[in-house]
């Protein structure tokens, strides 16, 4: 089984985790990088334990709902692909992730747009 990554900032609320509901408008894919991925508690078994956890996630609060454009149409829910509770973490986490010199130009353009995010921005985080 391969998993994609996609990162969801919640950028268009002042306080998102507050709401009821929120539309993701923004999407980042880095390229699949399991190395990468591993730095992210969820995903650490993608690597066998091998690489040291940088971003911690948290489930989003009970209340919220989040919009999400699928393949065909706005999707709503509360739960990733595998059917667990979405998570978060702020952008002061991933900030946090060690990218390594030879990863794809796309992983590295993702990294860079999370660096110029204010820290307390939460971003989704989705496989």
């Amino acid at each position: 089984m391969s998993y994609t990554l996609t990162l969801f900032p919640l950028l268009e609320y002042p306080c998102p985790l507050r709401e009821t509901w929120v539309i993701c408008k923004t999407q980042l894919v880095p390229a699949q990088d399991y190395r990468l991925y591993a730095e992210i508690d969820e995903l650490n078994f993608l690597c066998d334990g091998e690489v040291k956890v940088s971003v911690k996630t948290e489930p989003i609060p009970s209340h919220l709902w989040v919009q999400i454009y699928g393949d065909e149409r706005l999707q709503r829910t509360r739960e990733t692909n595998q059917g667990t509770v979405l998570k978060f973490a702020y952008a002061q986490a991933f900030k946090k992730m060690r990218v390594p010199e030879n990863s794809h130009w796309q992983t590295k353009a993702v990294m860079a747009y999370i660096k110029a995010l204010p820290n307390d921005i939460p971003i989704l985080v989705c496989f």
